[in-house]
């Protein structure tokens, strides 16, 4: 990378942590997003997980906040060396962004995106320098999920993808190189599990507190699939599952029914209150 400055397009939880990382990594960050008060609600909680970093002196939590500046104007990345797309999964805000993006970069630098739903290699398309452009999806929460997936598209070269490994190195996390695909792997792997275990569900083979202790206490899961759907947000899953099943044609990915009709009734689950569990009081 030319530059040590860097840069995050879309400030919500996940765009928020993936700043948060490269500030602490050392690198000149610049978080953007068009809707400032999204600021006001990232930043005290970033800054509450950087004053718990107890390999850290003071003076280096200081610093690294100081290295995170954030701007609701797109002309602050100008000049980025990196820059990583985490705005809404919609076609039309990304597009629009990488659009721009074009006229504010040098031709060196290496822009990705964390979709993991849309296909690396249209979005690429939409930038000035496909051969620069590439995949680079987080895990949720990103802060401590150690996976990286980097997803090279048609035309992305070499140098772009090194780049991209050798910067989730040294933010502390684990690159795996994929293939571009939908969902990838760990996608493609989990939402056909949590639509399995929804339809155990419908079948009544047992509730949903008893398949999340059968794949915890029986497959070593850290959490069961009714949990880590209410995790990733119900209307997310479904999201997720009707692009799948398009891109592939395959029924195992079909969002079940029970799915459905719990996002259409706005059960969203943890950022809601409530999904498969009931969040009213707490976890």
């Amino acid at each position: 990378m030319e530059s040590g400055k860097v840069a995050v397009l879309g400030f919500g939880t996940m765009g928020s942590d993936i700043a948060m990382l490269l500030a602490l990594a050392g690198y000149e960050t610049v978080g953007y997003d068009p809707f400032p008060e999204v600021f006001d609600r990232q930043l005290p909680r970033l800054e509450a997980h950087v004053s718990k970093q107890r390999k850290l002196t003071d003076d280096e939590k200081a610093a690294a906040m100081k290295r995170l500046t954030t701007s609701a104007e797109l002309e602050a990345v100008s000049g980025a060396g990196f820059v990583i797309e985490a705005s809404l999964e919609l076609k039309e805000v990304k597009t629009g962004l990488l659009e721009k993006l074009g006229d504010l970069l040098d031709e060196t630098a290496v822009v990705a995106t964390n979709t993991s739903s849309m296909s690396v290699s249209e979005l690429a398309s939409h930038y000035k320098h496909p051969s620069r452009f590439l995949g680079m999806h987080f895990f949720n929460p990103a802060i401590t999920m150690s996976l990286v997936e980097v997803v090279p598209g048609f035309l992305t070269d070499e140098g772009a993808v090194e780049s991209a490994m050798q910067l989730v190195g040294k933010i502390g996390k684990n690159p795996i190189r994929v293939k571009e695909t939908p969902g990838y792997v760990v996608n493609r792997v989990l939402i056909a599990l949590m639509f399995e275990a929804i339809e155990l569900l419908e079948a009544g083979i047992a509730t949903v507190e008893d398949i999340d202790i059968a794949m915890r206490r029986g497959g070593g899961f850290p959490l069961g699939p009714f949990k880590l759907a209410d995790m990733v947000g119900l209307d997310v899953l479904l999201n997720a599952g009707d692009v799948l099943y398009a891109e592939l044609g395959n029924s195992k990915f079909k969002p079940p029914y029970t799915l459905r009709t719990m996002v259409a009734s706005g059960l969203f689950g943890r950022k809601s209150g409530r999904g498969f569990y009931d969040y009213g009081g707490g976890e």
